[in-house]
C-alpha cells in the first residue's frame, strides 16, 4: 500500500511528503488505518474483485451501444 503523509502550506498545488521525514510516524499512522478499516466487498484493499471487473465489461459494451445508437435516458432533461 502507498502511503504519503502530506501538508498544504501553500495550496493544493505544492505538496510536501512527510513521510519520507518522519518513518514512525507513518508507520503509526498506517496501523490506525489499518485497524479502522472495516472490510466491504464494493470497496477491496487490493482494487476491483474479477467480479467486479467482469461487471464492468458488461456496462462497457452496453454504454458504448447507447452511445453508438445515440441513446438518450427517458428522464433526460433538455439544455435550454
Amino acid at each position: 500500500m502507498m502511503f504519503y503523509a502530506i501538508t498544504l502550506p501553500h495550496g493544493a498545488h505544492e505538496i510536501d511528503d512527510l513521510a519520507k521525514d518522519k518513518p514512525a510516524l507513518t508507520e503509526k499512522a498506517k496501523e490506525i488505518f489499518k485497524d479502522a478499516h472495516q472490510i466491504d466487498p464494493e470497496w477491496p484493499l487490493a482494487g476491483p474483485t474479477a467480479k467486479r471487473k467482469d461487471e464492468a465489461k458488461e456496462e462497457w459494451v452496453i454504454k458504448r451501444k447507447r452511445d453508438k445508437g445515440g441513446w438518450i435516458p427517458p428522464n433526460a432533461k433538455p439544455f435550454e
